[in-house]
């Protein structure tokens, strides 16, 4: 059957089973679908004929659910199992798995979740580029909310660490996507580069087999139709056998080098896991100096999952009120819509505002995981010194401060109790914690002095004069604030911290575009960042505004979920530096210079090491000064401590 015919029966069959008929014209049409599939079988010459697929989840589609749900998750097993078909069948297939076995409350609906998660991975493994990486994941339909959706439903299951390790997977799928990027295998040049080629090259010759608008010659129509062979299912269908066992022979083939390539590159140091789950043995790596709290929003139920090594079993599940998803939204337009109103008159609404914001994040989220964490065992802060508490949280609020939830009008916040760091993922956090410490400190100053924020000037007069004080200054500011000399500057050897001290724009319809704004009005963009090897990087202050957050610049508050880790401090965190200090929206002209002195001033004041040990500590006692100071509530939540 040709493409056309076939793509027009596929048509006819999904108009038959439409949702909006009544359900006795419904009955009749699935009667129907099913003998025009049963036909479009015949016409399928051979096992490995890519439409199975299709016509295995289109045949399910067809059926009276509950009844036939057995049934059902049996065909869509088949069609998503199917290697032929192409990858975005398969998916097509497995997203009504999981759609039916969800409706029917049944067993298979975690792993209709896991199967979509490893199909997802090893689609974007044939995928090039980032920004095809990322077009790609925009036209799947609820992507942003399935790494969410499936953790919810193996906490359901009681299997928590399932939970925590879909999450790592199936959340930020392009930052996952972009730590791959830069490992060694993938690169143009490296010891692997080779292994590299072949197997992106076997993924492309597949996909493009599978979706080939030639259908391999397999069958000559052109003297029938639908309608006659809908009358007469007995009419014979001429075949090219040498065609069909031709491309069948090179499919095998190249499924079988895939299967191949995958098993050597699991043997490299560092790929152990490559296209497969992390087990939770080793995430739980992440919470070694400390808790992480895994915040998990979904439709299905609301979670935080605690990891912690004092734990005997070094997870934790505190489940969360369902008004958190369903709240979420408010507050999120809530906090963004007053954080960015210039109306200056009515600055006592505004505070008001935030701090009603605040104080839903307190209860709903930063209550139940503060009682947790206070009767977690042995769970005690060094002398002097308050405990950390890493944050990793999901959907809308990787945006929002967390960390200064609590009951503004007492002045009683979380920061009091535990000092906040965030991080994109679990595997970022281990990795930043496995990088060598420094014995000294060069940091790079990045400004740019402008009028329209005079402070910087301020600023970038403080951090100069810094080199009298056991670190050493260099300064890429005005004409010599090029993005190639900072690309350079950050690339030397000596550089462990950098400051920016500029403006920043963050780009939440294409991330991959934002920038910081040099001389000359030129740009530093996150693909510039992406692309620098940094081997001895360790703080990054980026005092800028928007720098660590994905909602953006713009007026207007849009909700984006699919990069919702992707910004410019976590892109920091990404290319190498162990600590990242951002900012959630645009900072006060005038805390700069007060915030940039308090925090450099709390990391040597004991000499300094060059190490970012410590810098979490120095930006919550820079933004306590500014509490201190009176500064208004947005002003000092503001600021964000990223990464160890």
């Amino acid at each position: 059957m040709d493409p056309v015919r076939f793509r027009a029966l596929l048509q006819l069959c999904r108009a038959l089973i439409h949702p909006a008929h009544s359900p006795a014209v419904n009955e009749n049409g699935r009667v129907e679908a099913q003998k025009l599939l049963k036909i479009a079988q015949r016409y399928l010459p051979s096992e490995d004929d890519p439409r199975w697929t299709v016509i295995w989840n289109e045949y399910a589609r067809t059926l009276d659910l509950p009844h036939d749900i057995d049934e059902a998750v049996c065909l869509l097993k088949k069609a998503t199992a199917h290697t032929p078909a192409s990858m975005m069948a398969r998916l097509n297939a497995c997203r009504t798995w999981i759609s039916a076995a969800q409706s029917c409350q049944h067993p298979s609906t975690l792993s209709a979740y896991e199967t979509y998660i490893d199909l997802l991975g090893l689609h974007l493994m044939s995928i090039p580029s980032l920004d095809e990486q990322r077009t790609t994941l925009i036209m799947i339909p609820d992507l942003p909310t399935l790494g969410m959706d499936a953790a919810a439903v193996a906490i359901d299951a009681g299997e928590y660490e399932k939970a925590v390790e879909l999450l790592e997977r199936g959340r930020g799928i392009l930052w996952a996507r972009m730590r791959g990027y830069r490992r060694t295998l993938f690169g143009t040049q490296g010891p692997h580069s080779e292994l590299a080629r072949k197997f992106l090259d076997i993924n492309r010759e597949l996909e493009a087999r599978a979706v080939s608008t030639r259908v391999r010659d397999q069958a000559h129509l052109h003297d029938m139709d639908l309608h006659s062979l809908l009358h007469n299912p007995s009419l014979p269908i001429p075949m090219n056998e040498e065609s069909i066992h031709r491309d069948i022979s090179r499919q095998r083939q190249l499924l079988q080098e895939r299967e191949e390539i995958i098993q050597e590159i699991r043997k490299l140091d560092g790929f152990e896991y490559f296209l497969r789950p992390t087990p939770f043995q080793e995430l739980k790596q992440a919470a070694s100096d400390g808790p992480v709290v895994i915040v998990n929003i979904s439709r299905l139920r609301c979670d935080a999952l605690i990891i912690s090594a004092a734990l005997n079993v070094g997870l934790h599940v505190v489940p969360l009120s369902n008004k958190l998803f369903t709240s979420i939204t408010s507050i999120v337009i809530g906090i963004w819509s007053t954080v960015r109103s210039p109306n200056a008159s009515n600055e006592a609404s505004k505070q008001a505002i935030l701090a009603d914001m605040l104080r839903c994040l307190w209860d709903l989220v930063a209550v139940p995981v503060k009682e947790s964490l206070d009767l977690i065992p042995n769970l005690v802060p060094e002398s002097g010194r308050q405990i950390r508490v890493w944050w990793c949280p999901t959907s809308y609020l990787f945006s929002m401060p967390i960390h200064a939830a609590g009951i503004a009008e007492q002045n009683i916040h979380f920061c009091d109790y535990y000092v906040s760091s965030y991080t994109a993922s679990l595997s970022a956090l281990i990795s930043a914690r496995n990088r060598t410490r420094p014995t000294s400190a060069t940091l790079l100053l990045v400004g740019q002095p402008d009028i329209s924020i005079p402070a910087v000037s301020t600023e970038i007069s403080y951090i100069q004069g810094l080199s009298s004080n056991l670190v050493n200054v260099q300064s890429c500011i005005k004409a010599d604030a090029l993005p190639s000399t900072v690309v350079r500057s950050l690339e030397s050897s000596s550089c462990q911290w950098v400051h920016f001290a500029c403006h920043a724009f963050n780009n939440p319809e294409s991330p991959l575009e934002s920038y910081f704004q040099l001389w000359d009005g030129q740009k530093l963009t996150l693909m510039d960042l992406m692309n620098a090897d940094l081997p001895k990087a360790e703080l990054a202050f980026l005092a800028a505004c928007h720098s660590a957050s994905s909602m953006g610049n713009r007026e207007d508050v849009r909700l984006y979920t699919l990069d919702e880790s992707l910004h410019l401090a976590s892109v920091m965190q990404f290319i190498g530096f162990s600590a990242v200090v951002g900012t959630l929206w645009a900072m006060a002209d005038v805390d700069g210079p007060v915030i940039t002195e308090a925090f450099y001033g709390y990391m040597l004041r004991d000499g300094g090491s060059g190490s970012s040990e410590g810098s979490a500590a120095a930006l919550d006692a820079a933004a306590r000064l500014l509490r201190e100071n009176g500064v208004p509530l947005d002003r000092w939540v503001n600021f964000i401590h990223i990464g160890v």
